[in-house]
This record gives structure tokens, C-alpha cells and sequence, in this order.
């Protein structure tokens, strides 16, 4: 198990995700190889939230970066929003971004899918 990282440590790991993702995307690499990618990222904000005691500014900066890859995974088909969640997500933990601009945006609607629904006659 690792010990805690510094703000710093984390901000250096997520740009090296970012930097991982945005080669395999260039690469025409899956999204799902890409999300791996940055797994490790993610996976260091959890655990760096889960150690993190009480209520203060850095565990909201933790949790709004957290939110920030948990909607770029949840965008399964855009590999953009992905680089820019997690751009976003690193912003947050570098301190660039405000905490009043830390909120997630609602998720853009999309058209919805016609299905077929199979069923027999009555």
C-alpha cells in the first residue's frame, strides 16, 4: 500500500494520464484502454479521499475531481470529454480552478434511440 501522496505527486500523476490518454487516443486506441489509462489517477484521488480526515477545502477539491472522472467515464462513446473531464479534474486538484467552479455540469441530452420492442399478438 502506498503511503499519501502531496498535492503535487497527485497533479503530476494525473498530467501523466493525461498525457497517456491523449496518445492513445491518437493512436485510435478504445476508450476503454484509454479510461484504463487514467485508472491509476482515479484510483489516487479515492484513496487519497478515503485517508483524508474531516471537512476541508483539499477532501471538496478531492471530491469534485472525483466527480469529474466519474462523468467522463459515464460519457462511454466521447473520448473528447473524457481529456476533458480529466484536464478539469487536475485543474481542481492543482488549485487552478475556484471552488464555486467546481460543481458538474448536467449531463448534455442527447437525441434518445429508437428501439424495436418485440411482442406478440394479444
Amino acid at each position: 500500500m502506498r503511503g499519501r501522496l502531496t498535492q503535487s505527486q497527485l497533479v503530476d500523476l494525473g498530467r501523466a494520464a493525461l498525457v497517456s490518454v491523449s496518445l492513445c487516443l491518437d493512436d485510435c486506441g478504445s476508450l476503454t484502454k484509454c479510461q484504463l489509462l487514467a485508472s491509476e489517477f482515479y484510483e489516487a484521488l479515492r484513496r487519497e479521499l478515503q485517508e483524508e480526515d474531516g471537512c476541508s477545502e483539499w477532501q471538496a477539491a478531492l471530491v469534485a475531481a472525483l466527480d469529474r472522472c466519474d462523468l467522463a467515464t459515464a460519457r462511454k462513446k466521447d473520448s473528447q470529454a473524457l481529456l476533458v473531464q480529466l484536464s478539469q479534474a487536475i485543474d481542481i486538484i492543482d488549485g487552478s480552478n475556484q471552488p464555486d467552479a467546481w460543481s458538474v455540469a448536467p449531463p448534455v441530452k442527447t437525441r434518445p434511440m429508437l428501439r424495436l420492442i418485440q411482442g406478440g399478438l394479444a
